[in-house]
């Protein structure tokens, strides 16, 4: 009787884990670049990713956003998000570090409660032809830090990096939504 309860007990844990495997490989292993290409100017394309109607426009419904200017962005303005899950409230700024119009911006965004830069994000406008090719990249500088540096060792470096790749691949997911949405609204095609 007992094998029986150990190997169903065992089945039950082997899968958990296999499930826990599956989606870390699926958030994670897929990396943290996103991209889309959309059939619009340049100008169009920077005009969305700098004007707040547009940043406001193309975010999910369960997040609120302040911007810190009503017209075009520059380097050094901030979009404060707040996003409500499970009861629970976080909120993020990201600042805009760097940009090349109409090519490049460089977000960093810290999170509020910790007060460090937790996500950068870069985004790349290239155009070509009759169409523009949008490629945002995703990387964490805190948990980069945390699985490399002296402070950790071993088994917690692993897991650092681990959950560095989790936290750049969320965002990497969360950008592809926003690329599609930004896809539709501009071209009106999924």
């Amino acid at each position: 009787m007992w094998r029986w309860v150990l190997g169903i007990v065992a089945a039950i844990f082997l899968l958990l884990i296999g499930t826990c495997w599956f989606g870390y490989k699926k958030i994670a292993g897929a990396g943290n670049v996103a991209s889309t290409t959309v059939a619009a100017s340049t100008q169009q394309v920077w005009d969305y990713f700098t004007v707040p109607d547009s940043i406001i426009a193309r975010q999910d419904s369960t997040s609120t956003l302040w911007i810190s200017r009503d017209s075009s962005l520059q380097v050094g303005d901030s979009v404060r998000m707040q996003s409500r899950a499970g009861g629970q409230t976080s909120s993020m700024t990201w600042t805009l570090d760097r940009m090349e119009p109409p090519t490049l911006l460089v977000w960093s965004a810290r999170d509020d409660s910790l007060g460090y830069v937790v996500v950068q994000r870069t985004d790349s406008i290239i155009g070509q032809g009759d169409s523009v090719r949008i490629v945002s990249v995703f990387e964490s500088p805190l948990m980069d830090s945390l699985g490399t540096g002296d402070s950790v060792s071993g088994m917690g470096r692993f897991m650092m990096r681990g959950l560095g790749n989790i936290a750049t691949g969320g965002m990497r997911l969360a950008g592809e939504m926003e690329l599609r949405a930004l896809k539709l609204r501009i071209d009106g095609t999924p």
